[in-house]
Formats: structure tokens, sequence, C-alpha cells
């Protein structure tokens, strides 16, 4: 315990103290302790000695470095206080103001790109809108006051391609009403006079009416909106409106301040702040107004000649007339130079139509087929029994349908055309007109009544002409005179001598189909056995053989159609009749009291034929009476 005791070595005076006062290992333990400490002092004493030494060499090599450098500065000021003379000042400055002044060129050849590019970003976006021209045209002229001679090759293409872009919307906004703006655009960007203005202007319109040739009133209404703009803005509107651009800088417009105006002006050069465009505004006099108008009124004129001249060649009449009212109409109320013109067009076109309608039954009929023969009813064709039973009645095929049809067709066009003509002497314009153009509307209607009058002419003799072709041609005579029949009708005409012939070619028809051979051979027999026909001793019925001859006769003129068969047809074919059967009997005809029946009853019903026959009056008597019973039974030949 007495081993752990520390000794302060602060409070002994002396080694003798501690000998004195403290046990041995006592004091042992505080001699270790006095060497340590002694120990740890040196250790302490040799790292501030070291670190001394460092700072001193550090000190000494500052102080060398220092030294050398005050050296070099002494060298380098004497150097430079003998270099140091004016022009040596004055080559400095040079230097530096070159140097700022490329910075500040390149500074505002940024500005001038950035400011470029917007203005043709705006001017895009005007396009576009289809905003204000006179915008499009102040921003345009500001991205070209920007390009200079160090702008690139792609600046320039970019500003060439808008400027087409540019152009083309002006020549757009032109084609309307309201262009003073495009105008005056259009002089600031060519920078040309008002003469070059007012002819670019004309060459718009020019194009539009080229566009609009296919509407001839569209033509018209652009001619007349040109004639009154013209009228309107050249020369004063225009040179007004030109000197009023050249009051106010380009870069003044507020409208720019979407192109970053604000913003970037300190870079922008006074020049193109300042910029003004000057256009000599004045030089149009009122007479090279008069003069322009003149050349382009010529040849507007010559162009909706040749539209109208174009679109009347595919329109029909009602169209054509419609076309000429609306086109004299406004024509008239802008000019009245090619009136003429104008109205022989219509007159011919529609002369050509009214000789086109009226001779197109022609040309249906050429197409027409007449059979040789009538066909039969065929109760198995498509359309109704009833139909057809009614239409063969009529003696209606289809041969008969279509001349019908194209007859009628026909005649609704000719009464249509006679009210065209009404209507074209009645036609009044809304515009106050000399005597001349009154007398030319009276001329028109008489060129065009004339040419009616002329295809009627024309049309009447060939439509009969045609039926007498196809008569002489062998075509059935029975369908001939329904289509003569339907003919005369609707085209009067005297066709006695036709008629009589196709009359005559049916009943030889008939004839031909019935021979008269068994007749003959009845009336020339004896008729040993013919008592048993005969009362009291005299005959009271022709011969079977006569009478089934006259059925077929009858039959035969009925299959033929009852409509066929009028009092001078019937007149015809009883003649012929008489004449065939006169003809096979000849002279060596013997009478005997039946054929003498026979020859009496065929008298009664196809008049006399030249046979000289006596017979009593009990026989006549007969005859009549049997008339009187079988009448009824030959309808036609009865008649």
């Amino acid at each position: 315990m007495a081993t752990t005791t520390t000794i302060p070595a602060t409070e002994l005076q002396s080694w003798q103290q501690a000998f004195n006062t403290y046990p041995p290992p006592i004091v042992r333990k505080l001699g270790q302790q006095l060497r340590h400490g002694a120990d740890e002092n040196l250790a302490q004493l040799r790292s501030l000695v070291a670190g001394s030494y460092r700072d001193l060499l550090g000190t000494a090599e500052t102080i060398i470095q220092m030294d050398a450098e005050a050296a070099n500065f002494e060298l380098r000021l004497a150097e430079i206080g003998h270099k140091c003379t004016s022009e040596s000042v004055e080559r400095v400055f040079a230097n530096v103001n070159l140097r700022e002044e490329k910075q500040r060129k390149g500074r505002v050849a940024l500005v001038k790109k950035r400011v470029f590019e917007n203005s043709l970003r705006e001017v895009r976006r005007v396009v576009a809108s289809r905003g204000d021209p006179l915008l499009a045209g102040n921003l345009f002229v500001l991205a070209r006051l920007l390009v200079d001679g160090d702008a690139s090759s792609l600046q320039r293409k970019t500003l060439a391609r808008r400027r087409v872009k540019v152009l083309e919307f002006l020549e757009r906004t032109m084609a309307g009403s309201d262009c003073i703006n495009a105008l005056c655009a259009f002089a600031l960007i060519s920078n040309t006079p008002p003469k070059e203005v007012l002819r670019f202007f004309l060459a718009v319109r020019s194009k539009v009416l080229r566009e609009e040739c296919e509407r001839v009133v569209g033509m018209l209404a652009v001619y007349k909106n040109t004639m009154t703009d013209v009228r309107d803005i050249f020369p004063d509107k225009i040179s007004r409106a030109l000197a009023e651009l050249a009051r106010v800088p380009i870069w003044d417009d507020k409208r720019l301040d979407t192109t970053d105006r604000d913003i970037l002006e300190p870079w922008i050069s006074d020049e193109i702040k300042t910029f003004t465009p000057w256009i000599k505004h004045n030089g149009l006099e009122p007479k090279d107004v008069r003069k322009s108008l003149e050349t382009f009124a010529a040849e507007v004129r010559k162009a909706i000649i040749e539209a109208v001249g174009h679109r009347v060649a595919t329109l029909n009449v009602l169209r054509t007339l419609k076309l000429r009212e609306e086109v004299m109409q406004s024509y008239l109320s802008i000019t009245g130079e090619g009136v003429r013109e104008l109205r022989e067009i219509f007159a011919q076109r529609v002369s050509n139509l009214v000789h086109e309608r009226t001779s197109s039954v022609l040309v249906v009929l050429e197409a027409l087929a007449v059979p040789p023969t009538s066909s039969n009813i065929d109760l198995w064709d498509s359309r109704p029994e009833r139909q057809e039973v009614e239409a063969r009645r009529l003696g209606r095929n289809s041969t008969i349908t279509s001349f019908t049809f194209a007859l009628d067709e026909w005649k609704r066009e000719v009464e249509s055309l006679g009210k065209i003509v009404h209507r074209m002497r009645r036609m009044r314009w809304d515009v106050d007109l000399d005597l001349d153009h009154e007398e030319d509307d009276a001329k028109d209607a008489d060129a065009v009544q004339s040419a009616l009058n002329s295809s009627l002419a024309e049309v009447k003799p060939a439509v009969y002409s045609w039926l007498t072709k196809k008569c002489e041609d062998g075509s059935d005579p029975a369908v001939m005179l329904r289509l003569l029949r339907e003919a005369m009708k609707r085209i009067s005409s005297d066709q006695t001598q036709l008629v009589k012939k196709l009359h005559l070619q049916l009943a030889t028809r008939i004839i031909d189909h019935i021979p008269t051979g068994q007749c003959v051979k009845g009336l020339r027999q004896l008729f040993q056995g013919a008592e048993s026909l005969w009362e009291n001793g005299s005959p009271v019925q022709p011969a079977p053989s006569t009478f089934k001859w006259l059925l077929d006769i009858q039959r035969a003129a009925k299959d033929l159609g009852t409509d066929l068969w009028t009092p001078g047809a019937v007149k015809v074919l009883k003649g012929e009749l008489a004449a065939t059967l006169s003809a096979a009997l000849g002279d060596g005809f013997e009478a005997n009291p039946q054929n003498t029946f026979d020859v009496k009853y065929l008298e009664i019903i196809l008049g006399p034929f030249g046979l000289e026959v006596e017979g009593s009056q009990k026989i006549d008597k007969a005859v009549e009476a049997y008339w009187k019973r079988t009448f009824l039974l030959f309808g036609i030949l009865a008649s």
C-alpha cells in the first residue's frame, strides 16, 4: 500500500528530504517518474527545435524567392520603362479596341441572326393565318435589311423561298376585295412604283380569271370587281397609302414586338432602326390607268368569249339560256363592248341545239327496225297479259311503241323550243339598254325561231320519206300503216297516196295468205249434189267453200288488227278480192242456181266484180235473207 503512494515532486526541496520522508521503494518510484518526465521533456525540446528549424528553412527559401522575384520585377520594370513609348501605348490601345470591336460584331451578328429568324417565323405565321399582308411585308423587309454581305448562303436561300411564299400570299389576297394593304406590301417587297403595282395587280386578276374559265359567271364577277377596284384604288388611293408608309420607320411598328425587338434593340444598328421605305408614289396618271384598263378589258373580253364558247358546247338548251341570262345580265352591267359576239355565240349554240333536238327523231328512226311481218302474242312475255292484249288490240308492238315515243318526245321538244323562243322575246335586262341592244335581243329570238322553222321544214318530210323508204323495202304493211297513222297524228301532212299504197299491200298480203283457188273451184262446179242446201228447189245458202273462204278472209283481216281496217282499207281489200275472183273465174264461167247464189252473196259483201249472172227474184230474196242472218260474222267485211 505504501508503494502505491504518489509523491508530488513539487513538494520536495531536495533529495535528502525524499529519503528522509519516504521509504526507499517510494523514493525509487519517484526517481523513475523523474527520469521518465525528463525523457519526455527532452523529446519535446527536440521536436520544437526541429520544427523551428524547418520554419527557418522555409522562411529562408521564401526570402530567396522574393529576392529573385524582386530582381525579375526590377528587370521587367526596367524593360517596360525602356519600351514604354507613345507608339507602344497607342498600339496596345488599338489592340484592345480591335478585340472589343470583334466581340461587339459577334454579338451584333448573333442579334441580327436572331431578329432575322424571328422575322421570318412571324412572316410564316401571318401567311398561314391569312393575316395583315402589310405586316408580312414589313417583316420581310426587316429580314431583308438584316441580310448583308456577310450573310450565309443558307440565309439568302431561306429569304428567297420566303419571298416566293409572301408573293403567293399577296396574290391570294389581291384576288379578294380588300387588297390595298396587299398592294402596299407588294410595293414594299419589290420596291416598285404604282405603275408596276397596277401591272402586277392586273396580272393577278388575269390569272384568277383563267382559273375561273369553267365558271363564266365567276369570270364576270372577277372582271367587274377588278374594274371597280382599279378605279377606286388607282392612282390616288395607292399614292396616299405609299406616301403614308414613308413617314414612319419600319422598326417603329409596334406589331414587330413579337420579334423580341425591345430586348435586342441595343445591338441593332441605327441604320436599320431608322430605315424608312421610300417608294416613288407618284408618276401614275389617270390616263395610264385608263390605258391599262383598256388593255386588260380587251384581253378579258376575249377570254370570256372563248370561255363562253367552250362552256355552252356542253350545255343543253335550257342551261344555255340560263347561262345566257346570267352572263348577259352581268356583262351588260360592266360594259357594252363585245356584247354582239356573246349574243352570236349563244344564238348559234341555241340554233344548233334546236336543230339537233328537232332532228333527233331522225336518228331514232334510222336505228328503228321494222319487221317484215307482224309477230303473234307471246303469252309468256314478261309483260302482264292484259297489257300485252291491250297493246295487241291497238296494234302496238315494240317498233310502234318506240316510234310513238320518239315522235312524242320530238313534239314535246318542239313545244318546249317554242316556249324558249317566247321566253327569249320576253327577256328583259335589269340595266339601261339602248335601242340597239333591244333590237339585238329581238334578232336573237328571230334567229332561233328561224332555226326552229328550218329544222321543222327538214324533219317533217324526212319522217315521211323514211316511212316511204320502209314501205318500198318490203316492211310489214300493217306496221307501216300504224306508224303512218301515229306520224299523221303528230305531224300533219297529206299522205293519201302512201296510205292507198299500204292498203293495197295489206290487201295483197291477205289474198296471198288466203288463196281464192278453193272458192273459185267451188264456183265452177255444177253442184250436182247441192240440193241439200236448197229449199223448194232453190238455194238458200252459199256453198261451204265460198262461206269458208269469206270466213278465212275475215279471220286473216282480224288477225292483222281491227285498228287497220278503216273504210278506205276495207274498200281496197274488197276491190282487190273482187278483182282477184273476177280474173280467176274468167269468161268460162257457167252459171247455175248455186253459184249464182254464191256470186250474188259475194257481190253483197265485195261489190260487183264483173260476172254477168241472172238470178230469179226468189234467189235474190234468199241471198238478202241469208246476208241478214250472217253479216255479223263478217265484222270487217260487213262494214
